[in-house]
């Protein structure tokens, strides 16, 4: 007899995380080519993040808030190139090169730590206005297996 209890989550997410990839690159790469002017730098710091809270909230209304820890990834993966280019414009090729892998390597740690951050804030307060499920969501098969 085999007892197999999952919960259903409500959705693929992948379209989602990728266009959230990608708006973060933007954001990332506006932040490092308008280094100089703080009040800028400081704008697109806070649409980074509101666009991880949204997202964060996206991932805990559909029940995925598991894949904010790969969303970090995800997002170095999209987010790279952007960054090194940003930096070689802002700095010069050489020197923009050497500063973007420092960047790209490094940085990201830092980055990816707070992504997860306000992906998990926005991810709990999705779960806290959607609650718990209402139906049933345990599936029991009994097999002889």
């Amino acid at each position: 007899m085999i007892i197999d209890m999952q919960r259903k989550a409500r959705g693929n997410v992948t379209i989602g995380m990728v266009v959230w990839s990608l708006l973060m690159a933007a954001d990332l790469f506006m932040i490092i080519l308008l280094g100089r002017k703080v009040g800028t730098q400081n704008l697109f710091g806070l649409i980074g993040i509101g666009i991880c809270a949204l997202f964060g909230f996206f991932l805990g209304w559909q029940r995925r808030s598991v894949a904010l820890f790969a969303a970090p990834m995800v997002s170095w993966f999209f987010g790279w190139f952007p960054v090194l280019v940003a930096s070689m414009i802002h700095w010069g090729v050489i020197k923009g090169f050497l500063l973007g892998m420092l960047f790209d390597t490094f940085g990201w740690v830092l980055i990816a730590f707070s992504e997860i951050v306000f992906l998990g804030a926005g991810a709990l307060v999705a779960r806290l206005f959607r609650g718990g499920s209402k139906d049933v969501d345990v599936i029991i098969n009994l097999s002889k297996d």
